[in-house]
C-alpha cells in the first residue's frame, strides 16, 4: 500500500554569521499580510503558529529577517524569521556559544 504525505518544505538553515545588507522588510510575507497583530504579536501564551507558517511557506527574506532579530540589541516580540521568541532565545545562546568558541579557537591559533 502506498502511503501518500503532504509534501514538506525544506528551508535551509540560515548562516548567522552576517547582518543583512539593504532594507529587505518591503520584499517579506508579512508585508503582504499587513500588521495583524494576533498573527504576528500573538498574546503571552498563545501560540505563535500562524505567523511562523506564513513566514515558512516561503518568505523570500526569512534569513535576513531572523539575523535581524538574532542581531538586535533588545529582545524582538513576536514572529520573526518564522522563529518565536522562545525559539530565537535558544538560536542566540547556541550562536553565541559558537561565536566564543570561534574567537577561542583563534585566539589559540594565534598564540
Amino acid at each position: 500500500m502506498i502511503r501518500l504525505h503532504e509534501p514538506r518544505v525544506i528551508t535551509p538553515r540560515p548562516q548567522l554569521d552576517s547582518e543583512p545588507s539593504h532594507d529587505w522588510r518591503v520584499l517579506g510575507l508579512c508585508a503582504q499580510t499587513g500588521p495583524v497583530d494576533d498573527v504576528w504579536l500573538p498574546s503571552k501564551g498563545q501560540p505563535a503558529r500562524h505567523g511562523k507558517a506564513i513566514c515558512l511557506s516561503g518568505c523570500p527574506v526569512i534569513r535576513e529577517c531572523l539575523l535581524f532579530a538574532l542581531n538586535s540589541d533588545r529582545q524582538l516580540e513576536g514572529v520573526w524569521g518564522g522563529t518565536s521568541e522562545s525559539e530565537r532565545r535558544v538560536l542566540r545562546r547556541k550562536w553565541r556559544a559558537r561565536k566564543a568558541a570561534e574567537a577561542a579557537r583563534r585566539q589559540a591559533g594565534a598564540a
